[in-house]
């Protein structure tokens, strides 16, 4: 019995304490009383470490190219890294583009190139999808803030071009929210 009263006083000691204390919060309201609620705004962002990459001159055919500087396993060395740098954890996803003249696909072929990646160093080679199918490749599971990720590149030349001129090779990073988050 002495639990339930001690419960009670205690119960009725902070009922008074929320009626009794003033919110700025609340200021110029007219009433009662009430309580101020808060909230933060999250945001989603990613921010890339390492984007002027270069292959140098290739041949025509010439598969798996590494970017200049793309070497080892170290987080360092690899083509870039990517850090959610937004107060959300999220997911990332990979997007390539068409460069001037030639087409990204998931082989090479005349006009066409491959681009391929790789989030542990390891040359697995998992081809980045076009832009243009909608269709993100995942490069990440979920990503805290802060957390930083390595990713490694590998190319393969087209087959045949007529594009004797440098071609820009486009590269998205995508960051998600995941879940209801």
């Amino acid at each position: 019995m002495n639990s339930i009263k001690r419960l009670l006083v205690l119960l009725v000691m902070v009922g008074l304490m929320f009626t009794f204390t003033p919110s700025t919060a609340l200021a110029g309201h007219s009433g009662d009383g009430g309580v101020a609620a808060t909230v933060t705004a999250g945001f989603l962002s990613v921010s890339v470490v390492g984007q002027n990459l270069t292959y140098g001159t290739r041949d025509l055919g010439a598969p798996n190219n590494k970017p200049l500087g793309q070497i080892g396993l170290d987080i360092f060395f690899a083509a870039f890294r990517v850090e959610n740098n937004g107060t959300k954890e999220s997911t990332w996803d990979i997007e390539g583009g068409n460069s001037e003249a030639w087409t990204i696909g998931p082989a090479a072929s005349n006009e066409i190139y491959k681009h391929s990646y790789d989030d542990e160093g390891n040359a697995v080679g998992l081809p980045i999808s076009p832009t243009s199918l909608h269709v993100p490749t995942l490069l990440s599971p979920l990503k805290a803030p802060g957390d930083v990720l390595g990713v490694w590149l590998l190319l393969d030349m087209p087959t045949d071009s007529a594009a004797t001129t440098e071609q820009s090779l486009p590269i998205f990073i995508i960051a998600t929210v995941f879940g209801n988050s």
